[in-house]
């Protein structure tokens, strides 16, 4: 069994309206929302040992802030380019080459390809996933190269505004 957990970045800074897509940081709400989601998965039992984040700019400064919390060293915290602007297919070819030993990743990125690829497991996953949602799906597979529609269980499902996580198995 493996672990997947899909956190969708903070709330973003439009205050800019020139500054590219890319490189848009986090506003207040963000970098307040970052740390508290981020100290709320901290104390679940079960946690990642290892986040794959694209690397602009609000969901980096949303992957440090979880990096932090989990008292991971930097060799857990991983960027790739290929997070950003893409589809499930390709968030799921990510996984998909994971060596097997991983047991619980996180991907930290954008919607709606992590929606998307929440549903795609995980048909009981919810549609939306707002800033800085965390869902986390226990997945009926033994390697991350055998994911397959379906295979996802949901574990948990929690968000900034929501004062108590919505599903904790």
């Amino acid at each position: 069994m493996k672990a997947l957990y899909l956190i969708r970045h903070a709330k973003s800074d439009w205050s800019q309206p020139h500054q590219a897509d890319f490189d848009r940081p986090l506003n207040a709400r963000g970098q307040r929302a970052a740390p508290a989601m981020a100290a709320r998965l901290a104390r679940w039992p079960e946690r990642p040992e290892l986040l794959l984040s694209s690397p602009a700019c609000r969901a980096r400064q949303t992957a440090v802030a979880f990096a932090a919390a989990l008292q991971l060293p930097p060799a857990r915290l991983w960027f790739d380019a290929r997070l950003y602007a893409t589809g499930p297919e390709v968030l799921l070819e990510i996984l998909q080459q994971l060596d097997g030993h991983w047991q619980g990743v996180a991907l930290i990125g954008h919607n709606p390809a992590l929606e998307q690829l929440g549903q795609w497991l995980c048909p009981a996953a919810p549609e939306h996933l707002p800033t800085c949602a965390l869902l986390h799906l226990r997945l009926a597979v033994p390697l991350w190269s055998a994911l397959a529609p379906g295979c996802g269980q949901l574990q948990a499902y929690d968000f900034p505004k929501n004062p108590v996580t919505v599903a904790r198995a």
